[in-house]
């Protein structure tokens, strides 16, 4: 029985290789590599950007030391996220109430929907992130650090040119 047909597609959608014996091709990341993005807040390791998975998804950790931090109450209009919970504790708002967040913990946020997150608790934590599809994240990540020298309509315009749309009434905890 042949499993290989000429159809060039499925229920997983169409195809994307069309070799007959499969290739090596893959990104192998060291625990040891240093973090992509550093910023005041947290540490940044892209472990894989949609520019790599031609625009289907990007997958980072972030990172936060023993300081507070986070982000505001937004919603993104162009792609979905998701979190999961690595380690410590972090609060997770998920559009109507904040939830505090544990190892194995998850927050699946689509296109719109209101959300942040922040580490209260003063305490090292790390999340796992999914953003897809996948745009250019990385590079927003990596130009984060420098949003405090920007006036205000520069950081206004750069968090759109990124698809972060923030609501001025933030949720309290």
């Amino acid at each position: 029985m042949s499993f290989i047909t000429s159809d060039t597609s499925s229920e997983y959608g169409a195809h994307k290789y069309f070799g007959a014996d499969g290739k090596i091709d893959y990104k192998f990341r060291p625990a040891s590599q240093s973090p992509d993005s550093v910023n005041p807040m947290t540490s940044l390791t892209h472990f894989v950007t949609g520019s790599e998975t031609g625009g289907a998804y990007g997958l980072f950790r972030c990172d936060f030391g023993s300081g507070k931090g986070g982000t505001g109450n937004h919603f993104h209009r162009t792609f979905q996220e998701d979190i999961l919970v690595l380690s410590g504790s972090m609060a997770l708002y998920d559009g109507e109430r904040w939830r505090d967040a544990g190892p194995q913990d998850f927050l699946h946020i689509p296109p719109g929907g209101l959300h942040a997150f922040e580490n209260k608790s003063g305490e090292p934590a790390s999340m796992l992130m999914i953003f897809s599809p996948g745009g250019p994240r990385e590079r927003y990540f990596e130009e984060l650090g420098q949003i405090g020298d920007l006036s205000e309509e520069q950081r206004k315009a750069f968090l759109l040119s990124h698809d972060n749309w923030f609501v001025d009434e933030g949720p309290n905890m």
